[in-house]
């Protein structure tokens, strides 16, 4: 799959987006060039926006046992496959906003330009060896699956060049919780 935080890729891809007009015709499906663009905005929304309930149970397992795969891998997306109900657009939209929403321009250069510096930062809970630092922790600790988790993770995020990394174990926050 092609690397979006590539900026040559990025620029490939804003092209594309900027060529079409509210009169492009769909290649296949039946949205038209506003709800296109509508549709792939859904995705930030789950992220950024939190406009849409995350799937949790069945939906979730299904999701990411068969759905993901599809979806991140790089073979292209097969025609007229069905879309999730979250990410049909039924009614009209505005097609320069939804265009504009989706290559936010100045957010997008600002990030290529290294404006501003993202970091993916994963945290864990760790309440055994207490006196010792995160790292040592991840080595003394006994759970396998933690370990994979965290070096499966980094792993993964280093394919994104633009990210820096920072694993914080949060076993010393303190929170409060309302049962009422």
């Amino acid at each position: 799959m092609k690397n979006i935080f590539d900026k040559n890729i990025s620029n490939e891809v804003i092209e594309r987006i900027n060529r079409l007009t509210p009169e492009s015709k769909p290649q296949w499906g039946k949205m038209s060039a506003d709800q296109m663009l509508a549709h792939c905005n859904v995705t930030y929304e789950f992220v950024f926006d939190y406009k849409h309930k995350k799937p949790s149970g069945f939906k979730k397992l299904m999701l990411k046992t068969f759905v993901k795969n599809a979806v991140v891998s790089d073979k292209p997306y097969k025609k007229n496959v069905r879309t999730a109900p979250e990410f049909l657009i039924k009614e009209e939209k505005n097609f320069e906003t939804e265009k504009n929403r989706l290559i936010a321009k100045e957010l997008h250069k600002d990030i290529l330009n290294d404006v501003y510096k993202i970091e993916f930062v994963m945290a864990y809970n760790n309440y055994s060896y207490e006196d010792n630092p995160p790292s040592e922790k991840i080595n003394l600790s006994q759970s396998n699956i933690a370990k994979y988790s965290l070096v499966q993770t980094v792993r993964e995020m280093r394919n994104y060049r633009r990210f820096g990394i920072k694993v914080i174990d949060i076993s010393g926050i303190k929170t409060l919780v309302n049962n009422n």
